[in-house]
């Protein structure tokens, strides 16, 4: 009797431990289980958006969204070469890219505006866009040829220092389209010079300084009065309060400004959508650009980029 209740009770105690480690097992099971990461690449752009969200996503969604801003060119290769999961751009694919890589598919999430802006030591608040082609073509090298005044503190600053976004964003591409306006690469490094589009007409002799980040452009222009540069609309809005714009004046183009209505209605012209594309030969990549575009139709994070100028498209 003594030994067969030693032998139950042997059998409970091992039992257990048999439970107790395979609860453990499973425990580390769970532990070792990572989130599944989303590699988003290209516009920086829509980078800069998907920065306001990317931690509610993560909490939310389980998963760790990384993004890399790189340009609108190199994330639609990198998409198309399924080198990331997903592909970012604030322009269209254009019909050489679609016919290279016509297994990728495109999602506009949001339309943004290009925005201009100068130092608020310069008086000029309005530009047409005429003004502004023959800006950056060169046919105008002065500011008081702009304004038919000259209040700049010196000659000096009276020239007007020119910026763009580099040749590899789709904010340049937007830009080009809009002014209808070439280019070339010019012998200094990077800086490029403009001409009217077309095969007539001659390239400014002018250089154009190129950027890469919209907060390279704010501080060029927060530190050179005679400076004018262009970026994103909701990229410049998240810095409402900060120093970094202080300086900063937003130019209305054909005197109308930039807001949320004007965007939406199109009254300010310069509006361009904001991309996300996934390759449809790969499951993974259709899969997490679903998950990102749903999540981005969420109340609360519609709510959110609205209120940052994005205007969020159903």
């Amino acid at each position: 009797m003594i030994k067969h209740l030693l032998l139950v009770t042997n059998l409970f105690f091992c039992v257990a431990a048999s439970s107790t480690q395979l609860s453990n097992l499973d425990t580390q099971k769970l532990d070792t289980q990572q989130p599944q990461t989303i590699l988003v690449a290209g516009s920086t752009s829509v980078v800069q958006m998907l920065e306001l969200v990317q931690a509610d996503f993560n909490n939310t969604e389980q998963s760790v969204m990384q993004l890399r801003g790189m340009g609108s060119d190199k994330g639609i290769q990198a998409i198309g070469e399924n080198l990331v999961d997903i592909g970012a751009s604030s322009r269209y694919m254009t019909k050489a890219e679609q016919e290279r890589w016509p297994n990728l598919k495109q999602t506009v999430l949001a339309q943004d505006a290009l925005v201009f802006f100068t130092n608020i030591e310069n008086p000029i608040k309005n530009l047409s866009t005429e003004q502004l082609s023959d800006i950056y073509r060169g046919k105008y090298t002065l500011w008081s040829q702009v304004s038919g005044k000259n209040t700049a503190k010196s000659e000096q600053d009276n020239q007007i220092h020119l910026f763009s976004k580099g040749i590899q964003h789709g904010t340049f591409d937007v830009f080009l389209e809009f002014l209808n306006l070439d280019y070339m690469k010019s012998a200094q490094p990077d800086a490029i010079k403009f001409k009217s589009s077309g095969n007539r007409g001659l390239f400014s002799k002018q250089d154009v300084a190129l950027y890469n980040e919209f907060n390279q452009a704010l501080g060029i222009v927060q530190r050179i009065p005679n400076a004018i540069a262009f970026d994103s609309f909701g990229a410049v809005s998240q810095l409402k309060s900060s120093k970094l714009i202080d300086k900063i004046r937003i130019l209305s183009i054909n005197d109308v400004s930039p807001t949320q209505e004007t965007v939406k209605t199109s009254h300010y012209n310069f509006v361009r959508p904001l991309v996300l594309i996934v390759n449809t030969q790969s499951a993974e990549s259709v899969k997490k650009g679903k998950l990102i575009s749903d999540f981005l139709k969420t109340k609360d994070i519609r709510e959110l980029l609205t209120s940052h100028h994005y205007i969020m498209v159903d």
